[in-house]
């Protein structure tokens, strides 16, 4: 589904991504793992061209993101983003921060004569209403759907923020460390929620410091120091047989 080649990125002086390759396969879950300032965020925010890269390459299911002749918009309608810090609406409803981007994308498609999502722009929010619903009866806070984020726990504004991503059905969701602004008491149901998530077929890239989340979950780890995808494996491999000095360091701090 991606391949990233030879991806930098400065922002001035400072060489963030110094020559990013991955690539990752149509419904595998990958966890990247590694200090502060590695670079991992970066990386993610480049691969939904939320930040343009320096220079470098990425295919994002048969196409060139980065170049201008795509249009990065329709891309980004089957890629999901969770931030760390939710990015809720605050003037808006559970009910509405869910709906908006469907109903956005999908009027646009019936604007163009295109009728898969409904009939009428009404019709439209009425489906999507129903399929939130149906989202907020899965994680239990259905009877949060008229509340205003402001209301809600870190925890249920975090597994709000992954509904709403879930409401688009994308291919492929980035998460940017998700538990990272979390009190301790609240990361394990956001933590169950994608673990939840990672039983489908959903492509999942996961920038984290939950090592034993990254160990569950993962189909393979990656770590990234400086700038660079250091090393890479299962996680049994990466977590019981690192190979690089840097990694068993690391690991022997975090573990």
């Amino acid at each position: 589904m991606i391949d990233v080649i030879n991806l930098k990125k400065n922002f001035g002086d400072l060489h963030v991504l110094r020559g990013v390759n991955l690539s990752v396969k149509d419904g595998e879950k990958v966890c990247i793992i590694g200090p502060s300032g590695s670079g991992k965020s970066t990386l993610l925010y480049c691969l939904n061209c939320l930040t343009d890269p320096s220079s470098g390459q990425i295919i994002y299911d048969g196409k060139d993101i980065t170049n201008f002749d795509v249009n990065i918009n329709t891309v980004r309608e089957s890629i999901g983003m969770v931030f760390q810090q939710f990015n809720l609406f605050k003037h808006k409803t559970v009910l509405q921060n869910i709906i908006l981007a469907p109903v956005h994308i999908q009027t646009k498609y019936l604007r163009k004569g295109i009728k898969d999502y409904g009939n009428t722009k009404k019709e439209i929010i009425e489906n999507n209403k129903k399929y939130a619903m149906e989202l907020l009866e899965k994680i239990g806070l259905a009877d949060k759907a008229n509340a205003y984020p402001n209301t809600l726990s870190g925890g249920q504004q975090q597994r709000i923020a992954i509904v709403r991503t879930l409401a688009m059905n994308p291919k492929l969701i980035l998460f940017d460390e998700p538990t990272s602004a979390l009190d301790p008491e609240m990361v394990k149901e956001v933590l169950d929620l994608i673990k939840d998530i990672a039983k489908g077929n959903i492509t999942m890239i996961i920038v984290t410091h939950e090592m034993g989340f990254a160990r569950e979950v993962a189909d393979r780890v990656i770590f990234m120091d400086e700038g660079v995808v250091l090393e890479e494996g299962t996680p049994k491999e990466i977590f019981d047989n690192p190979k690089m000095p840097r990694t068993k360091e690391f690991l022997s701090k975090v573990l």
